[in-house]
């Protein structure tokens, strides 16, 4: 069995560093990174949360979306065929080809910079919904590019009114946004460095 080399480390910086009884700086072990990619929870949540939404669409897409089928399952929830051209819920539709891409270098653009973030969150809920919100947002990227639009299905509605139709992806990205709020609420503040006398 192979063995893998050593994982580097993010240490963090001075300011969260704590001080010994000696009134020596001392890094907090367990908030220590690891770096390594393949060994990066995040990275396996996101490409999960990936070939999830992706799977489901490919079913989806034979299932109602070829001829276009409203499949009722309860008297709330349908199987409903929607080219969703806006963002998440269907909220800004670009229906030209300068908005897509446009969509699809905003979205680029932010998952590149939650990944960047989330990498120095030691709290393990904030990177674990971070890696939720990068993968859901990804696999909308990836029907941008393939099909000019995002392919929503889930279709709940109560008394005539019909919530916005979404995906798997749309409720990785929302259940990751709640998460991080949740971290921050759950967070403690940091307390002021100590003083040196």
């Amino acid at each position: 069995m192979p063995i893998l080399p050593p994982c580097p480390v993010f240490s963090p910086p001075r300011s969260i560093q704590t001080m010994t009884a000696t009134n020596q700086p001392s890094t907090n072990l367990t908030a220590a990174l690891p770096l390594c990619a393949w060994r990066d929870m995040r990275l396996w949540v996101a490409l999960s949360v990936l070939a999830v939404d992706q799977l489901v669409k490919a079913g989806m897409k034979q299932a109602v979306f070829i001829p276009d089928t409203t499949i009722m399952l309860t008297s709330f929830f349908n199987l409903t065929p929607v080219w969703n051209h806006g963002i998440g819920f269907g909220l800004f539709k670009q229906h030209e080809d300068w908005g897509v891409y446009l969509l699809i270098t905003i979205a680029l653009a932010l998952s590149l910079l939650v990944w960047i973030w989330s990498s120095r969150q030691q709290h393990g809920l904030t990177r674990l919904a971070s890696a939720l919100v990068v993968g859901g947002a990804i696999g909308n990227v990836v029907d941008r590019l393939r099909f000019g639009a995002v392919m929503d299905f889930l279709d709940f509605h109560w008394q005539g009114y019909h919530w916005p139709a979404f995906n798997i992806a749309d409720a990785a990205i929302t259940i990751g946004v709640a998460l991080l709020l949740l971290a921050g609420v759950k967070s403690p503040a940091t307390p002021p460095p100590a003083q040196v006398e």
